[in-house]
């Protein structure tokens, strides 16, 4: 349970341990460059064998964050901050895409609501099941049949 509680504060608050393991990468590198040059290499060809032995740091920090957190969720915390920023660059833009989704949203609320008190639900009468329609005229579709 503490790990998962800690894996969602690693999602939401990213910088927390980027810290740490900034430093932990840098001491597993400088402790294989002392390895190295203790085996005779010199310094500059020490630590460039000390990065190929470790593989990618950027690699190895990315499947450190991605195994210390929920990447779909830090995924989705980049996307809504991005979403953010991009929205306050252009606040216009902004402005009209928030009225037309609330516009589009009152708008399929509303004829829901009435198609829904309108054709959905049983009329407020007893037995209401039982009610039938009978046309007389040829329609597209057949009107012969209950109500609902």
């Amino acid at each position: 349970m503490k790990r998962f509680f800690l894996r969602i504060l690693n999602a939401v608050l990213p910088g927390r341990a980027d810290d740490r393991l900034a430093r932990e990468v840098a001491s597993h590198l400088t402790l294989l460059e002392d390895d190295f040059q203790r085996r005779g290499m010199t310094a500059d060809e020490a630590r460039l064998a000390a990065r190929r032995v470790f593989g990618g740091v950027e690699q190895a920090k990315e499947r450190q964050r991605d195994a210390r957190s929920f990447v779909w969720l830090d995924d989705a915390r980049r996307d809504v901050h991005y979403a953010v920023r991009t929205l306050r660059r252009s606040p216009g833009f902004a402005a009209v895409a928030v009225a037309t989704l609330a516009l589009g949203i009152g708008a399929n609320t509303g004829i829901f609501s009435l198609m829904d008190a309108l054709l959905l639900r049983w009329l407020p009468v007893p037995d209401a099941q039982r009610i039938f329609q009978v046309a007389t005229e040829p329609f597209p579709y057949p009107l012969i049949g209950p109500l609902a």
